[in-house]
């Protein structure tokens, strides 16, 4: 169930499992709601949000280095978590350190052969590197992952 998502054409939705909800449902007890009492964690400090909301801040004002610092940060919190070297590779590849990011989405994409966004980048990069061959396969990929990003590469 989806539950926000963040602005821009870009964005990014956030949702929760509905097994979830069934599963309270599930339970049989009366649910109650009680008032809130902190704010919820998009309205909280820029340094105690989420990592993935202080990557999206960075990345949408073009903040690389800053976008590099939450990055090192969030993989040093999470470092299974794919979206944290996905966000480490975007930073790395806007401050033109071209080999590490590289090496960064491939590995991601090794996770997740259907990152689209991870795979745009790659293509990105043997665009830059006159890699026809790489460049070919990426697109045909791309295609058939998300057309609209496809074009935006074009």
């Amino acid at each position: 169930m989806t539950t926000f998502k963040s602005p821009g054409r870009h964005a990014y939705y956030y949702s929760i499992p509905v097994e979830w909800i069934k599963r309270l449902l599930s339970q049989g007890k009366d649910i109650q709601l009680t008032a809130q009492t902190e704010l919820p964690f998009w309205d909280a400090p820029f340094e105690k949000r989420p990592f993935f909301m202080q990557a999206y801040d960075a990345s949408r004002e073009e903040q690389w280095s800053r976008l590099k610092e939450i990055a090192t940060l969030w993989l040093k919190n999470e470092p299974q978590s794919n979206e944290a070297l996905f966000t480490d590779a975007i930073a790395r590849f806007e401050l033109k350190d071209f080999e590490a990011a590289k090496k960064e989405l491939s590995d991601v994409v090794k996770k997740n052969p259907r990152h689209a966004q991870a795979q745009l980048y790659l293509l990105k990069l043997a665009k830059l590197n006159h890699d026809d061959n790489a460049t070919h396969a990426i697109e045909t990929l791309l295609s058939q992952l998300d057309e609209s990003l496809l074009k935006e590469a074009q």
